[in-house]
């Protein structure tokens, strides 16, 4: 479904935080006739703590796709989790300069 999510067609900012340890695989064994009923082993991945940095990065693929600007911008050691970043200075910072 989100393999094929369509660029907008206009110029982009896509920001995130980066450096989190953040959910990335459930590992299922199937070893088990019962898989169902165990909890999954979780694979920790780079991200913001909610978002792993795979899913982050998906606006990149817009760039070859439109004509209108993609900007990309990650902020490394962001505190907490993926709303969180909405309160980050150095988020704060960009925001403001690219409004004017």
């Amino acid at each position: 479904m989100f393999q094929k999510l369509e660029p907008p067609g206009v110029e982009v900012h896509c920001l995130h935080g980066i450096g989190t340890p953040t959910p990335g695989v459930l590992v299922y064994y199937t070893s088990s006739k019962n898989w169902f009923d165990h909890s999954p082993s979780l694979v920790t991945d780079d991200g913001d703590g909610t978002v792993n940095v795979r899913s982050l990065r998906g606006c990149l693929r817009w760039s070859s796709k439109q004509s209108a600007a993609v900007h990309h911008q990650e902020f490394t050691g962001a505190p907490g989790e993926h709303l969180s970043l909405l309160n980050n200075p150095d988020v704060m910072s960009y925001i403001a300069q690219h409004m004017t």
